[in-house]
């Protein structure tokens, strides 16, 4: 295998400028050659190899390649082993680290109970599914199968990656079985045979190796059938390029036959794939051959539903267009077009870096000769590329699956240790309310999974009707009448019917594919739809995910309160679809471009199985077996007709045929299909919560046998939460440096210092005690939207850093900012991109009398400062009812919506204690005076904590002032000993009833969020009462 880089820099001979001169000479020389041997004599002067050269255009790019190389702006070979080491060398010290920290959870199973293991059993959390981990991770294979259409030149391209020819490369399909390629120092094979025996071939290392190789993997003859003995052949190679745990796997070409197809989906089934190479006829007249790679995609997807511990990553996945010095010059740029269209219908999220075209006979001439073209250079990138990516998928399932362990292993552990808290009367009595709303939940589930199937079943009907009626306009039937006699099955004298029906009914099929392609391209109904189904999904699981959770706090909760919130009240607060309104037909009428950024906006519920996954990509028409309809019959009159009138035969043919298939019910059994990774979705989710609802019904009956005294418990479990902690906080750092995937590069964003808002001075963003919110540019989209990151200084962990970022992806409130992303802003220190238009509240806020009417005056003023106090204390209640906090609390905190009162919230964290600066005696107090007394003297910062500080933000709306001016400059440690919030002067403000119940030091005597709106709506009332007054 050959790799590459690029030195650009000036001939030895003389300066760049005269370098540049002389390559540009050369070039032009090369140019003007109109006959071949004038090119080689050219070649012979300058001592450019010809081996491999034919044809004009070949001596051209061999003396362009030379002299480039020549003059340092050539690609230059080296081994690709090296980079591919690198790749390795960063791969092993990453599963290395999670081998460890997998290695610690399996000793804190250890030190856990029967109980705890036996809870997290019921969950599907096993001893034996970590150490299945833990050995793949240990594992260095990274399988790449290598697989395509038939006579594509796959095998011709795996001898130029590995730089000799290993594999028998012919016009025709050459390979009959699959062949894995391995590192070994010694070269052998070990050929398994279809009676399950295995044997070890001696290889001798010379210029025959394909010869010695071709009987095991090549059948000539009947290739159709299962006579050949050789199921697989494992190829051993003493190749740099396969000794860091990379194996290739060149599969039979697919379409071939039905036994060729059989023989790659078996290893499909039976094989971890990590990594895809596509190989693709270019100058094939009918162009990528959809169906067929559909169904590979098809059988990846199923195949890994039942795989937890391997997940096929559709971004490490490359396809080649081969033989592209066959296709014709002109024609280049709209085979590319029609390629890279074909591929996008059958491969979800497909980028254009994914697809490269070459020519493989004039690549091995190149690098044979020491030279390798930009086309071929392009490829090895991508592959550098793809290595990486499937390397990635070793460590995501085994990262995702020991952190959903930690997680679940901390909520058993806690609900234990908070029993002790409580006498036994008021253990049952809480449990005995858990157990109501357990079943609650469990009603409500069975409700939503009948509205959801129902849901479902409407889109099916709807599409079908849609689809149905398309599939009976004149059009389809005009598409369906007029064929080409190239596009039919040519006849001849000692064919049979048998041979030939097949031939007409795949030509009639691959039109029908065509026109319900365009279809679907026109209307995007498939993926709209599912798109929507997939939303609908998620906001019901959220719904009965939230209620879950807020029976797991109970348990928690060292004290006897019991949940206190309805369902109606969790309701209510789920707010996804509330500004949405469903159109005529009851569906949601969203534009595709927001359903697919606001599903990407989602992440996976936490509670789902972490081996549940879906991919959304267009339909996969295969599903529909159109084969069923076939007339099957050997008739001889059937024959002679097609023989006699072609044309008319087919289209008579193809009208029947979409006839049948146009009936409803044949469209409706399609269209069920096609919504297959919705279906799985919801089917996921009927699985999931009745197993999380009977695990907390086993912990609580646990719980009230356990007969182990406090102390004993105390013992038992206070060192495991610590270490689970622990755990947790090293899991997040190793997942935010190696295993989240961000949304932008760092390089792609452009920080812009400062703004100006119209109508007010420019201003520099304020920065936060830990974190700064500024303008971002997002280069490539020409967008600026809002920045969120953490200081450097901030000391927040890793864990606060993620949870918060799953946080924003599952709540949607219109008081808090819309999350469009993540970028990495210094290594494992992930950033948020929030909506545009962000500004802190108080640049809004103390430009009110800039902004206001004269004619209105100070009513106008108050009338946006209530406003925006009412908006701020609805954000909070949302926050606090999910137990999340916004951890400093301020007017240049809390963001707005640039010149309008819309209050935006960005920070979502859990509660926690609060690190001062070390310096706190000669450090400023600054803007920690917004911080409650309790937090600052030690305590952890509750939903509490943000009331008192809606106090002090109330106080600086009414007054329009800074709470604590003159104290800012006092250092903190003496602001802390002797000033109390109770001293400011907030009597004349128009809010005074309200801050003078939230600024005491007893958080517990605080008002809620919710007595805040209430009294914050009577206000509004009263103010629009008296304005009216003033107008009368």
């Amino acid at each position: 295998m050959y790799a590459y880089n690029y030195d650009k820099h000036a001939s030895t001979d003389g300066s760049a400028s005269d370098g540049d001169a002389i390559l540009d000479g050369y070039l032009q020389e090369v140019a003007s050659l109109s006959q071949a041997w004038r090119g080689f004599q050219l070649m012979k002067k300058h001592g450019v190899p010809g081996k491999g050269c034919t044809t004009l255009d070949d001596i051209k790019e061999r003396l362009r390649l030379h002299f480039r190389q020549k003059h340092g702006q050539g690609t230059k070979v080296f081994a690709a082993g090296d980079v591919i080491g690198q790749v390795h060398e960063d791969d092993v010290q990453k599963r290395s680290q999670l081998v460890a920290l997998l290695e610690e959870a399996r000793k804190l199973l250890h030190e856990m109970d029967e109980q705890v293991l036996s809870h997290l059993g019921s969950e599907g959390i096993t001893e034996d599914q970590l150490n299945k981990h833990i050995k793949g991770l240990q594992s260095d294979e990274c399988p790449i199968l290598v697989t395509g259409e038939t006579s594509s030149g796959k095998s011709s391209l795996l001898n130029v990656l590995l730089g000799r020819e290993v594999l028998p490369h012919r016009l025709l399909s050459c390979t009959s079985c699959a062949c894995k390629l391995s590192y070994s120092t010694r070269l052998h094979a070990r050929l398994h045979l279809r009676d399950g025996s295995v044997k070890e071939v001696q290889l001798e290392d010379n210029d025959r190796l394909v010869d010695q190789l071709q009987k095991y993997i090549f059948k000539a003859e009947k290739r159709d059938d299962e006579a050949f003995e050789y199921k697989e052949v494992e190829i051993f190679l003493p190749l740099e390029v396969l000794k860091n745990g990379v194996t290739i796997i060149d599969s039979p070409g697919f379409g071939e036959s039905a036994e060729m197809d059989k023989r790659l989906l078996d290893y499909i089934t039976h094989n971890d794939i990590f990594a895809f190479i596509y190989v693709i006829k270019s100058d094939n007249a009918g162009g990528v051959q959809e169906d067929r790679l559909q169904r590979i995609l098809h059988h990846i997807v199923d195949h890994r539903k039942d795989q937890s511990f391997n997940h096929f990553d559709p971004r490490a996945a490359v396809f080649v267009g081969n033989r592209w010095d066959l296709v014709p010059d002109e024609e280049k740029d709209l085979v590319k077009k029609d390629t890279f269209t074909k591929l996008s219908h059958c491969w979800p999220e497909l980028k254009e870096n994914q697809v490269f075209y070459l020519s493989t006979t004039k690549a091995w001439s190149n690098c044979d000769a020491g030279y390798v073209s930009e086309d071929y250079a392009e490829f090895l990138e991508g592959i550098k590329r793809l290595i990486p990516v499937g390397l990635q998928a070793k460590i995501t399932q085994p990262y995702k699956w020991v952190e959903q362990l930690l997680r679940r292993a901390l909520h058993h552990v806690t609900s234990y240790l908070a029993s002790t808290k409580l006498s036994s009367k008021e253990l049952r009595a809480r449990h005995a309310t858990a157990q109501l709303r357990l079943h609650r939940v469990e009603k409500e589930a069975d409700l939503v999974m009948k509205k959801l199937t129902k849901r479902v079943e409407k889109s099916v009907q709807r599409i079908t009707r849609k689809l149905s009626e398309f599939l009976k306009t004149t059009n389809v039937k005009r598409r369906l009448s007029v064929w080409g006699l190239d596009e039919l099955a040519a006849v001849q004298e000692h064919d049979v019917w048998a041979e030939v029906e097949p031939e007409i009914d795949k030509a009639i099929e691959k039109r029908f594919m065509e026109i319900l392609q365009g279809w679907d391209e026109e209307h995007r109904l498939f993926l709209k739809v599912q798109l929507e189904l997939l939303l609908a999904f998620k906001e019901e699981f959220l719904l009965l995910e939230n209620q879950i959770s807020t029976v797991e706090q109970c348990l928690h909760q060292n004290n006897s309160l019991a949940i206190a919130q309805t369902p109606e009240d969790v309701t209510k607060y789920m707010g996804l679809m509330q500004n949405i309104n469903p159109n005529e037909e009851g569906n949601f009428d969203f534009s595709l471009d927001f359903l697919q950024k606001l599903a990407l906006g989602i992440t996976t519920p936490v509670l789902l199985p972490v081996a549940v996954g879906l991919i959304i990509g267009a339909p996969i028409f295969l599903l529909w077996d159109l084969k069923k309809w076939r007339r099957r019959s050997i008739s001889l009159k059937n024959l002679s007709g097609y023989i006699e009138d072609p044309v008319g035969f087919v289209t008579n043919r193809a009208i029947t045929f979409l006839t049948k298939v146009a009936e409803p019910d044949n469209v409706s059994e399609y269209v069920f299909a096609q919504l297959e990774p919705a279906r799985n979705y919801l089917e996921s989710m009927k699985i999931a919560i009745p197993k999380l609802v009977e695990s907390n019904q086993m912990l609580m009956e646990s719980i009230l046998k356990d007969t182990r005294t406090s102390h004993e418990v105390e013992e038992k479990y206070g060192v495991v939460k610590v270490t689970i902690a622990d755990l947790q906080e090293m899991l997040a750092s190793f997942g935010n440096s190696n295993v989240r995937v961000y949304d932008h590069r760092m390089e792609d964003l452009e920080i812009v210092v400062e703004a100006t808002n119209p109508g007010l001075p420019t201003q520099k963003r304020i920065t936060g005690l830990w974190t700064q919110v500024l303008p971002c540019e997002l280069k490539k989209e020409k967008r600026v939207v809002t920045s969120k990151c953490y200081l450097e200084n901030s000391q927040m962990s890793a864990l606060h850093l993620m949870n918060e970022e799953q946080q924003f992806r599952k709540v949607y409130h219109p008081c808090l900012a819309q999350l469009l992303g993540t970028y990495e802003a210094r290594k494992g220190v992930p950033a948020l991109l929030l909506e545009e238009g962000l500004v802190p509240a108080r640049s809004q806020v103390f430009g009110f009398r800039l902004l206001a009417k004269a004619s209105k005056g100070k009513n106008a003023i108050m009338e946006r400062c209530y406003r925006v106090l009412e908006q701020v204390a609805v954000g909070l209640e949302y926050l606090h009812y999910r137990d999340i906090v916004h951890l400093e609390l301020s007017l240049d905190t809390v963001m707005m919506i640039a010149k309008k009162d819309t209050v935006k919230l960005v920070n979502l964290g859990e509660p926690r204690k609060v690190t001062l600066p070390e310096d706190a005696a000669t450090t400023r107090a600054g803007r920690w005076v917004y911080l409650p007394p309790e937090v600052l003297n030690g305590d952890v910062y509750t939903t509490q904590g943000d009331i008192y500080s809606l106090a002090l933000l109330a106080f600086e709306l009414g007054k329009q002032e800074l709470v604590f001016k003159p104290q800012r400059l006092q250092t903190l440690r003496n602001f802390i000993d002797n000033i109390t919030a109770c001293e400011l002067a907030y009597e004349e403000c128009a809010f005074s009833g309200l801050i003078e119940k939230c600024v005491t030091s007893k958080s517990g005597e605080r008002l809620c969020s919710s007595v805040w709106i209430n009294e914050i709506r009577k206000l509004i009332s009263s103010q629009q009462g008296q304005a009216e007054e003033e107008e009368m």
